[in-house]
């Protein structure tokens, strides 16, 4: 797409079009590469834990299996520390209802 733009120089493409428009966006994507890379590097590694939880169960070994794939998230990242926090939140709510397996074939 970017080949297609780059023949079209600027002033040409007429105000309002798609083209106008499309030029308008591209140009803003440098200023969201950081985002995008961050959003990218903490995504993969919920996902991966959302998986887990919801194949096996929230334990005390998924959560610590959990906690070993989300050290690929900065330990400061407020996704890294909320995400553990609210599993860590919720096997203690396990915990005090009778809930709290530790066997990976039991889930709640």
């Amino acid at each position: 797409m970017g080949r297609k733009i780059a023949h079209s120089p600027r002033g040409r493409a007429s105000h309002g079009s798609v083209r106008a428009k499309l030029r308008e966006k591209l140009d803003q994507i440098p200023s969201c590469k950081t985002f995008i890379k961050r959003f990218i590097r903490d995504a993969n590694p919920l996902l991966d834990c959302q998986k887990i939880l919801k194949t096996k169960g929230l334990n005390q070994d998924t959560y610590k299996e959990c906690q070993e794939i989300l050290q690929t998230i900065p330990p400061r990242s407020a996704v890294r520390i909320g995400f553990i926090e609210w599993m860590a939140k919720q096997l203690l709510l396990a915990t005090d209802i009778g809930l709290d397996f530790t066997q990976n074939t039991n889930k709640f």
